[in-house]
This record gives structure tokens, sequence and C-alpha cells, in this order.
């Protein structure tokens, strides 16, 4: 859902990613384990220049801190075609080979076609090895289905594969009406 608060969320994991000591921060119950100086990736597919360094900010102002820890890789992918989200996407995780955690948001934007069944494997696939070789999370951004029949999982046939192999899923819907934010 658009503007449901998938940022807010992605913010929190990355900067509790980065932090030491989180007691007594309100994290609205976003808690990601430290990192240690080991890095923190995180892939933008959809977002402008300028989303991806309010982005920073966000984090940064969650932390208290005055300068972008150095340990903290944000990569904007807007401009890129889908070939080359993929190609740049592999590249990054061989570069940072010791990464703690990567945010891949927009997953979709790396494959041709979401309702291919065999993209759609194969990415996951591709996900899958990708975090035991590395040995850190993975966590990718897929928006849900707009159809009220399906609303709630995530788009398309990569999606819906997504949804069975994770280890883990998020969702964020916000209530239009009320305003309220649901995680």
């Amino acid at each position: 859902v658009k503007k449901a608060g998938k940022t807010t969320v992605l913010r929190f994991m990355v900067a509790t990613a980065l932090m030491n000591d989180v007691a007594g921060m309100d994290t609205l119950g976003i808690r990601t384990e430290p990192a240690k100086g080991a890095d923190v990736v995180v892939i933008d597919t959809e977002g402008t220049e300028e989303d991806s360094q309010d982005f920073i900010e966000g984090v940064m102002r969650i932390m208290d801190a005055e300068e972008q820890p150095a340990n903290l890789h944000v990569y904007n992918f807007r401009p890129f075609t889908q070939a080359e989200c993929r190609e740049a996407t592999e590249a990054l995780l061989q570069h940072h080979a010791s990464a703690h955690l990567v945010i891949i948001d927009g997953i979709s934007d790396l494959v041709k076609s979401i309702n291919d069944d065999a993209t759609g494997n194969e990415t996951v696939r591709w996900l899958m090895a990708s975090a035991a070789r590395l040995g850190c999370c993975i966590v990718v951004v897929i928006h849900e289905n707009q159809n009220p029949d399906s609303a709630g999982r995530g788009r398309g046939h990569l999606g819906q594969e997504l949804e069975r192999k994770a280890s883990g899923a998020i969702g964020i819907r916000k209530d239009r009406e009320t305003q309220q934010h649901f995680i």
C-alpha cells in the first residue's frame, strides 16, 4: 500500500542494526541485531536520489548521528533498466561479501515479469542462495496486490513465491479513514 509506512520500518531496521544500544528508544518494536561494524546495504530501485538522501538522513535522526556511518551503504538504481538492476545487485552482493544486512527496496524491479513462474522461482532461489552465502539477512520489499480478493498478498508469482520461501514477512498497511498505520 502506497505511503503505508514501509520506509519508516526500513529506517528503523537499518538504524537499529547500526546502533549498539537501543535501550529506552521507541523503535516501534523494530529491532535488528547490531552489525558491529559489518556493512549494512540498502538498494533502492524506485526512489529518487533525493529519496535516498532522505532515507539516510532519517536513519541518522533515529541514531542521533551527525554523520553517515561508514558501514551504511545506500545505492539508488532508479535510472537502471531491469537487467542493470539485477546485474548491479549481484555485483554489490559480491562486493559486500561480509554484509550484516541487505535491503532491496523494490525486488520486482530486478525481474522482467512478476507473473512469470520461472523468473519468480529463480529469483527467490537466487535470494536464498545469496543470503546463505553471505550469512546475512536479505530483506526485500514487494508491494501488495491491489485486488480486494487478494489483499495482503505479494504481487504476482514473485510475491507468492517470496511468501512461501521467506523466513519471515512483515505486512504494513494504512487505514486511510483513521490515518493509523498497522505493522
